[in-house]
């Protein structure tokens, strides 16, 4: 088994602890950059009409806001967004379509519990788009559960 010490390694000191701290920062900034952003869950929707899944929800022009949906990728089912480049309103922070799973808080061993999805978008100004979220498995050509979203960018 090899071993080294610090002082061993090709490594000039300063560039070390510098490079350490430039790290620390982008973890810190990435972290940190949908911080400040409203998050609107499935409560938050407003029914539509008779159809099932059908929604409403109003978001502020110009500001950066997420839609949440429950998810358990451990099923294979994940959220994917429908219609990413026929947007015209909504800028979506992801141009592939997918979200950003957060995993539950859980005991340490238990795996297999549903988190949430979290879709963010950014409104260019004043108006209405709808937006299709879908539940399926990648290699399945249909969703189990779709999830039309009216968005009101007032």
């Amino acid at each position: 088994m090899l071993q080294y010490k610090l002082n061993d390694l090709p490594i000039n000191s300063n560039s070390f602890v510098m490079s350490t701290i430039c790290i620390l920062l982008l973890i810190l900034c990435i972290a940190q950059g949908n911080k400040d952003v409203k998050v609107y869950t499935e409560e938050d929707f407003e029914e539509r009409g008779p159809e099932k899944n059908d929604y409403r929800l109003a978001v502020k022009a110009g500001e950066k806001f997420a839609v949440q949906v429950k998810s358990n990728p451990t099923t294979g089912y994940m959220w994917h967004l429908a219609n990413p480049g026929s947007l015209k309103l909504l800028t979506p922070a992801s141009k592939d379509g997918k979200g950003e799973f957060i995993p539950p808080v859980v005991e340490e061993g238990v795996t297999g519990a549903p988190g949430v999805e979290n879709y963010y978008f950014t409104p260019k100004g004043k108006g209405e788009e709808t937006v299709q979220l879908e539940y399926q498995r990648e290699w399945e050509n249909k969703p189990i559960a779709v999830v039309k979203l009216l968005i009101s960018a007032e």
